[in-house]
């Protein structure tokens, strides 16, 4: 498997990088296994997006090939139709979508 890398902005993983202004290795090439992803947007802190449809919008308008994200917004977790949703790059190809929930650590942005 060849490294895929990643550069976010802000350690927090709570925005999607504004640079570069495309994905590292952009394709339209439809997505069905990790080996297959030539780029990734991990994105666990969804606190600054001011809704659940903003942040969904925001990674929907996106062609990463693998997206990583929390599980909940605002307390909530997201529904088996939002995360299918998510399930397709802008470009019409289709991504991965993993969700994380962690059970090894409490963060002051999480509601448990």
């Amino acid at each position: 498997m060849t490294p895929v890398p990643f550069a976010a902005k802000r350690r927090g993983l709570d925005t999607i990088p504004p640079y570069p202004a495309t994905p590292y290795n952009i394709n339209p090439q439809d997505i069905h296994s990790l080996d297959e992803a030539k780029n990734f947007l991990y994105l666990i802190n969804p606190g600054r997006f001011s809704t659940r449809e903003a942040l969904l919008d925001a990674i929907r308008g996106t062609n990463y090939d693998l997206v990583l994200i929390d599980l909940f917004f605002d307390d909530t977790a997201l529904t088996n139709d939002e995360i299918n949703s998510l399930k397709v790059k802008q470009n019409g190809g289709a991504r991965l979508v993993i969700c994380y929930m962690s059970i090894g650590e409490a963060e002051d942005y999480r509601y448990y």
